[in-house]
């Protein structure tokens, strides 16, 4: 489903909108980062933004609307996200939403590819302006650009900035102040047997209807504009097949036409306008017969995926341990400082122990993310994408798949939302429905719960085991996902598997402003899920395992507990505090679902903590800090699970993370997946067939680790 047009609204005075196009990786969106002031996610390979990006700022006591649109190579698009600019420029379905000024981003070191989608802009009748990009990189190569020759030869500004340093900033925004300088070029003259049948066209759209919307439709066979004008008048569909008959037997033969008609022209225009560099291997191009080789690169993939992971499970546990020892000081705090009663008990219990329980694990986050910015950043993603094409090929898919799916192991929701750079629809609802099969951040700390208690070190494991043990649950996902897609793709979404073309960027050092926005966006994410969704499922499990409050005979638990407590008889509070639990609606809840659970070697306990995390996975990580709670919280939930009476061994613990690794358990990405297929069906399928197979899975989980561990 295509994103519909935002409808901008405007400030009394009429503020400029500029619109920024260009194609993947030339630095668009950095650029809207510096021009705005807005920290927005960048990366270093195509698809990640997949939505219009909107901002307003003033320069020189003028008002600018903002407007980053996505990366495309052409307005005859094909893919949901390439559609949006042409949308945008042409004016379609929202004629008032045109910009006022276009600001056409172009990198200087590829600059013949990147202007043709500036070519195709020429013709959509707005201001237009060239921003070059990458300039330092094109003249470390030794080419020279001339931007007055090509200034004059495109008929429009030409601005060169680095957008990083800031360079160039100002000079950009005068010119789009100045519209007069930011002209309406005249594009090419095209073959008079064109443009015969453009007004043999033109006589049955409506007198406003511009040439270039004409020439967009019979270019874009399928397209947007065709659709858009076909829609006014059905007979439309018509006249623009006999256009692309007569054409074709003048020997101009669409759509192959307009690419040599285009970039024949810009060669004409690029003429003394660059001196490029002697023809020689680039340090990208030593550097990829490694990366992109079938047996080193695929050796590196696997020893980078480890590192990342073996690094969250290490440098994470110090900072870990000072969080975990702050949230119980405070609990602790609390019960000693406010009056004894449910709201207390809610504060320390409910909030403290079971939220905080679950901010513990933002460390491990933020490595993560650190990890995955800097794979981004350095240009390496893309590679991974080609490494694993003819895998994904064989599946019925292609790399751009893989694109979003590496993406899920941060978030599967803007994971899915990046497959609408997948033109086939097939394949892209396939990419979507195997998307949350990727271990995603929020699968981490229930990943890290489990390891830290049942094979950690101190327990007479290998140091290296936990950092093992989170590798393969990542590359549960990466594996199971290629294959359920190829059974989807030879059952309901049969279909040929698609080509795949992909750019691969330069390496180059990270932007470490940008890592340090990605990281810092990824922790108030997951601070803000904390504190939201998190909060009133804690909220929620609280009040059903306190009440009821009293036993048979009615008495009450929180007196007869804190009785004990005073009289120093710790074991006897602990054993009343368990029965307590399983006298309350939680814990009849989980008795009465146990037996489901119990062939994958749960508990009631640990049965309550997966049907409770339903609606967000890190709620487990709460549920079983309030479950396993221990007097004054002296111990942490880790030595909770490896107590005498906790069911947790290494094989019901190897089960429960094979359960949450194929489990889809969060509402939000259900949610986008019925807003992108447009259809409730998919997300109660995505969510059917990802229960199915956790459990199943789980189960053999459960029998391997008893034979393992006994």
């Amino acid at each position: 489903m295509i994103p519909p047009v935002p409808k901008l609204i405007y400030s009394p005075e009429k503020p400029i909108t500029l619109a920024l196009v260009g194609n993947p990786n030339v630095g668009k969106t950095t650029l809207f980062n510096s021009l705005s002031g807005l920290r927005q996610h960048t990366a270093n390979y195509p698809g990640v933004t997949v939505e219009i990006k909107k901002a307003s700022v003033t320069h020189r006591g003028v008002h600018l609307d903002l407007l980053d649109l996505p990366g495309a190579y052409s307005l005859a698009a094909r893919s949901p996200d390439e559609l949006i600019p042409t949308q945008i420029l042409l004016g379609l379905h929202c004629v008032e939403c045109r910009p006022d000024v276009v600001v056409a981003v172009v990198d200087a070191t590829n600059l013949e590819r990147n202007l043709y989608l500036v070519h195709q802009v020429l013709e959509v009748d707005l201001p237009l302006i060239i921003c070059l990009t990458m300039v330092d990189m094109a003249e470390a190569t030794g080419a020279t650009i001339r931007l007055d020759l090509l200034a004059e030869r495109m008929g429009c500004p030409v601005v060169a900035v680095h957008p990083v340093k800031g360079t160039g900033i100002d000079l950009l925004l005068d010119t789009i102040l100045d519209r007069q300088k930011a002209t309406r070029p005249n594009p090419m003259d095209w073959p008079p047997e064109l443009v015969q049948e453009i007004e043999k066209v033109k006589n049955l759209c409506k007198p406003s209807t511009p040439d270039f919307m004409i020439r967009r439709a019979l270019f874009d066979i399928d397209g947007e504009a065709a659709k858009d004008l076909i829609l006014e008048k059905p007979q439309l569909a018509q006249a623009l097949a006999n256009a692309r008959k007569s054409l074709a037997e003048a020997g101009f033969l669409l759509p192959q036409a307009e690419s040599i008609k285009r970039y024949g022209d810009i060669r004409k225009r690029l003429e003394g306008v660059q001196d490029l560099p002697k023809a020689g291997k680039s340090r990208t191009d030593r550097l990829d017969a490694w990366l992109t080789h079938p047996v080193t690169g695929t050796l590196f993939f696997l020893l980078a995926m480890f590192l990342v992971f073996e690094s969250v499970f290490l440098f994470a546990t110090p900072v870990m341990g000072w969080l975990s020892t702050l949230h119980e000081l405070l609990g602790d705090w609390i019960l000693a400082t406010l009056p004894e009663g449910p709201f207390t008990d809610l504060l320390a219990h409910g909030i403290i122990q079971g939220v905080g329980g679950v901010l513990v694990f933002l460390p491990q986050i933020c490595i993560l993310f650190v990890m995955l910015a800097i794979l981004e950043d350095t240009g390496y993603m893309a590679r991974a994408a080609f490494l694993v094409d003819h895998l994904m090929a064989r599946c019925g898919l292609s790399g751009k798949s893989f694109i979003p799916l590496l993406s899920s192991l941060a978030c599967a929701v803007p994971g899915i939302l990046s497959t609408r750079v997948i033109e086939d629809r097939r394949d892209r609802l396939a990419t979507i429905l195997v998307a949350p099969l990727m271990s995603c951040s929020a699968r981490l700390p229930v990943y890290t719960l489990v390891v830290a208690a049942c094979f950690a070190p101190e327990l007479g494991h290998s140091a290296w085991l936990g950092g093992v043990m989170l590798f393969a649950m990542y590359m549960l996902g990466l594996v199971l996902a290629p294959l359920v897609a190829l059974l989807l793709k030879r059952t309901l979404l049969h279909g040929p598997a698609p080509l795949f073309v992909l750019e691969l960027p330069r390496y180059q050092i990270p932007n470490w402003k940008s890592v340090l926005h990605k990281v810092m966006d990824a922790a108030w994410s997951f601070v803000g899920r904390a504190g939201s969704t998190i909060l009133a499922a804690m909220v929620l499990i609280w009040a059903l395992l306190y009440f009821p409050a009293t036993d048979f005979e009615g008495n009450s638990y929180p007196k007869q507990v804190n009785l004990l407590k005073l009289e120093g008889k710790a074991e006897e509070s602990l054993q009343l505090q368990a029965k307590w639990r399983e006298q309350s609606f939680l814990g009849k809840a989980g008795k009465a679902m146990e037996p489901v659970f119990r062939p994958l070697g749960w508990d009631w306990r640990l049965s309550v903590a997966a049907i409770a995390s339903f609606p967000a996975r890190e709620v487990v990580v709460g549920t079983l800090a309030q479950l396993y709670a221990q007097e004054d919280d002296e111990a942490n939930i880790v030595k909770a699970l490896q107590g005498t009476d906790s069911p947790l061994t290494p094989a019901a613990g190897l089960s429960l993370m094979v359960f949450f690794a194929l489990c889809c358990q969060c509402v939000s990405t259900l949610v986008v997946i019925g807003r992108e297929t447009n259809s409730w069906f998919w997300p109660l399928f995505t969510f059917t067939y990802m229960t199915s197979l956790a459990y199943a899975g789980a189960w053999v989980a459960f029998q391997l680790g008893t034979w393992i561990w006994g």
